[in-house]
């Protein structure tokens, strides 16, 4: 059963969130800061105290809202940088899943893609596509799973930028407007930001 739900801009933390996050209270955008809730949510964290289980407890409660703002100025070979990308794809499809289905299917209609998506199940292939995701933002995907997933979200993307103008979100003043959604082709440079990341994964070297 799919556990998709309505889009939002995620928020800054205020001061009691803040405190499930060692840190955050003084550097909430800091790279330390990102980079713990990003490890805390593929169960990689390096620490073990109560605050950082009280993270992990909001992560799988679905607080991934609260947080995902920290990774929004980490660069794209970055863990949190990936995870930010991923977290703009997810909400992009759910605020019009309807409309990204239709550009899916302009996109398999313009490419010769094998074995990337199944032509016959190609609307449930995103519907399972993006269930993952939300699996992966309940804190139910581990790291040795993330390269693979990685993987078919580039690949999403490229079918997506393969049947429209490559352009993601046109209005500056869009809640969901980032340097990543408003950038020329963002679909196409997501795309291949997700690939080298899928890469860094698979040898351990995405941090």
């Amino acid at each position: 059963m799919s556990t998709r739900k309505a889009p939002r801009r995620p928020a800054m933390l205020d001061a009691e969130q803040a405190e499930n996050i060692p840190g955050a209270e003084d550097a909430a955008s800091s790279s330390e800061v990102a980079h713990l809730v990003a490890q805390t949510l593929l169960g990689i964290e390096k620490e073990s105290d109560e605050n950082v289980q009280r993270l992990r407890q909001l992560l799988e409660s679905g607080g991934i809202d609260t947080v995902s703002e920290l990774w929004s100025t980490s660069p794209a070979s970055t863990l949190p940088g990936t995870l930010w990308r991923l977290y703009l794809v997810y909400q992009w499809y759910l605020r019009n899943p309807q409309l990204v289905n239709e550009r899916f299917q302009q996109g398999l209609a313009a490419l010769d893609i094998g074995d990337i998506f199944s032509r016959e199940h190609s609307d449930k292939s995103v519907a399972n596509l993006m269930d993952k995701l939300a699996a992966l933002w309940q804190a139910q995907t581990s790291i040795a799973e993330l390269a693979p997933l990685l993987d078919r979200v580039s690949d999403f993307l490229q079918v997506l930028a393969s049947g429209v103008s490559a352009e993601w979100i046109k209005d500056s003043r869009d809640e969901l407007a980032d340097s990543v959604t408003l950038r020329p082709q963002a679909l196409l440079q997501t795309a291949d930001d997700l690939k080298l990341s899928a890469r860094a994964a698979k040898a351990n070297h995405l941090n």
